[in-house]
């Protein structure tokens, strides 16, 4: 007992005590941080004008969100989407000033970084990659020959990140359920926008040349009536294939609720492309279902729902398509040719990423004064594509579409025999007919840079890899529904 005692004392504390917690922890210091922090945005709030203050009510959930997306990357993939598509700055205008989506990006690549040292996994790469950077490059040299360089040099940056952003998702995204979560979001967001439009139209009584139409719901890729349609149209044939892949019935009306918002949204936009490509997705949907009674009673649905909701000045609307003498079909026409006369000049790579409009004046004819058309769009994807990247981005551009429709059609004759077999197949249908639909409204549009192409290329692309996977070559277990975890 004597040694004990003497031992302890040797040990520097009383017998008997046991020896204190340190005072100061890591929580400790994470509490004073937080409580300094608290008071630095507390003082910056009373200097700052009124006009900024609203902006400090988003420092504090950007910290946290920034935290968790350097934690996982998968995080910074979902919130970009979600940032990018939503653009939450149109309605809340002090979220601007804070340069989210930049921020985003750069924390989600620095997560992503971090991940690949730490796991000391390879980077997926295929060549399709090699096809996407090809296209890049091609711009990037364009940017050197244009001759608006900032506004080249500012869609090539886009672009880039487009790409880095296309990297991170296909390498991150490693199975069918974040693959799905993604999806259900690009969906939903859409959802949101198609009420939006429709309640312009039908409640607020949006007038646009003279008619009542969707109006604005949003700003860049969705900022009018034809883009917003485009948006609508190249998801439809994911609420389609939902429907026919799904066996819970609530998810089979939740799908059918989706589809028919969807239509009523294009209805809404009284675009005669945004028609067209719907056409096109439907009919695609229609000869590839899995159940064609099923099928047919679905067309059938969204008939009868079209017939309901499309007012009698939409068909009129429609039937104009034809005339191409007068109207947006006649200035389509011009721009068209004048694209092309603008590729016969510039046959190589172009006349610069963006910079298509500025030449508009010197190779649009028939028109009075061509000074106006300064900036105007091509009205159509493949006039814009040989103007502005010409012939080698054309090539780099048509080898990512026949790749990707490629792959897609070899895992749909490819299913694997497993528990998972039907939701890759229901994924496989739905990116092929969102391709059908958006090159179907992209004849009449001017839309390389829309982010719909490359989402739907960053979901096919992570099908793909998923697919290859060896967890979905293992046999499939009766006891677990496959589509039960789709929603």
């Amino acid at each position: 007992m004597e040694t004990e005692d003497k031992s302890a004392v040797l040990a520097g504390r009383p017998h008997g005590i046991e020896s204190a917690a340190p005072i100061i922890t890591g929580k400790v210091i994470g509490y004073a941080a937080l409580i300094l922090l608290s008071v630095a945005a507390a003082v910056t709030f009373l200097l700052l004008p009124g006009k900024f203050q609203p902006v400090m009510l988003f420092v504090f959930p950007a910290i946290v969100i920034g935290i968790w997306v350097l934690k996982n990357p998968w995080v910074g993939i979902y919130l970009f989407y979600l940032y990018n598509l939503l653009r939450p700055y149109d309605f809340i205008p002090a979220l601007q000033p804070l340069r989210l989506a930049m921020v985003l990006e750069i924390l989600t690549l620095i997560s992503w970084v971090i991940y690949i040292i730490r796991s000391k996994t390879s980077i997926k790469w295929s060549i399709f990659n090699w096809g996407y950077l090809g296209f890049l490059g091609v711009m990037a040299l364009g940017v050197a020959m244009a001759a608006n360089n900032r506004m080249a040099y500012d869609t090539l940056e886009a672009m880039l990140i487009t790409f880095i952003m296309f990297l991170i998702a296909t390498n991150v995204v490693d199975s069918l359920d974040r693959l799905n979560k993604l999806v259900w979001l690009v969906l939903l967001i859409n959802l949101y926008f198609a009420v939006q439009g429709t309640i312009n139209r039908e409640v607020l009584h949006v007038v646009v040349r003279g008619e009542a139409a969707s109006g604005r719901v949003g700003s860049g890729y969705i900022a009018d009536e034809n883009d917003f349609a485009l948006a609508l149209v190249v998801w439809v044939p994911f609420a389609f294939f939902m429907f026919q892949y799904f066996r819970s019935i609530k998810l089979k009306l939740i799908s059918v609720f989706i589809l028919l918002v969807f239509l009523w949204g294009v209805v809404s936009s009284m675009s005669r492309g945004g028609m067209v490509a719907l056409m096109a997705a439907l009919l695609y949907c229609l000869l590839n279902s899995p159940n064609k009674a099923r099928s047919l009673a679905m067309a059938f649905v969204v008939v009868l729902g079209f017939a309901a909701v499309a007012p009698g000045y939409y068909w009129h609307e429609m039937a104009s398509m034809t005339q191409t003498e007068e109207g947006t079909a006649e200035e389509r026409l011009l721009s068209w040719q004048a694209a092309g006369r603008m590729y016969l000049d510039y046959p190589v790579i172009g006349v610069g990423p963006g910079n298509g409009g500025i030449h508009f004046p010197r190779y649009i004819r028939g028109v009075s004064n061509p000074d106006r058309y300064w900036g105007r769009a091509f009205h159509g994807t493949l006039p814009q594509v040989l103007a502005e990247v010409g012939t080698v981005g054309f090539l780099f551009y048509a080898f990512m579409v026949v790749y990707a429709v490629k792959q897609l059609r070899r895992i749909k004759r490819k299913l694997p025999d497993t528990a998972d077999s039907e939701r890759v197949g229901f994924m496989a249908n739905s990116l092929i007919g969102g391709l059908i639909a958006y090159f179907a409204g992209a004849t009449f549009l001017s839309t390389i840079y829309y982010p719909h192409l490359w989402i739907l290329y960053t979901f096919i692309m992570i099908l793909l890899h998923v697919s290859s996977q060896r967890t979905l070559l293992e046999p499939s277990t009766p006891a677990q529904p496959a589509l039960e975890k789709v929603g």
